[in-house]
């Protein structure tokens, strides 16, 4: 027969180990369940410019259009790592010039022809297209219109300072 630990007959002491047992358990738990953020310390992006058009259903990325502006942070830098996803790539560019790259689990890697050094400022572009793993979530803009049943062209600027 199975025994089970009544909470009203453990003494203090035992119900601050069951619960420190508890939170030992948890806390590994939800800390793996939580998105965890790479740090990049060999660039730092200047200007995102995104592009991006989708079906007519809304439910992929036809085509798009990412370009970085970025600072080379380390001394010799021979590739540049992005979060990427798993979306196919049509082609990578550094600096207008043809690039290649290499897919990693989540990530993409773009090898630089010559090697950066700190200070340099590199452009780089990668377009794509696909489904996002997780979807496509449309929402309504700011002011409140949802716009379904239009084709969708959309463009994104994004500048980090």
């Amino acid at each position: 027969m199975h025994e089970s630990i009544r909470l009203k007959s453990l003494r203090p002491g035992g119900l601050f180990l069951l619960a420190a047992i508890l939170f030992g358990v948890c806390l590994p738990l939800s800390l793996a369940a939580q998105r965890r953020e790479r740090v990049i310390s060999s660039w730092r992006p200047l200007h995102y410019d995104i592009a991006l058009s989708f079906n007519d259903q809304l439910s992929e990325i036809s085509s798009a259009r990412t370009e970085i502006t970025l600072e080379v942070l380390a001394s010799n830098l021979t590739r540049i790592d992005l979060d990427f996803g798993e979306m196919p790539i049509d082609a990578t560019t550094v600096d207008g010039a043809p690039a290649r790259f290499e897919r990693q689990p989540e990530r993409l890697d773009i090898i630089l022809q010559h090697a950066a050094k700190r200070g340099d400022k590199v452009s780089l572009t990668v377009t794509y297209h696909g489904r996002p793993k997780d979807g496509l979530i449309f929402a309504k803009d700011r002011d409140g219109i949802c716009h379904h049943d239009q084709k969708w062209k959309c463009a994104i600027r994004l500048e980090v300072r």
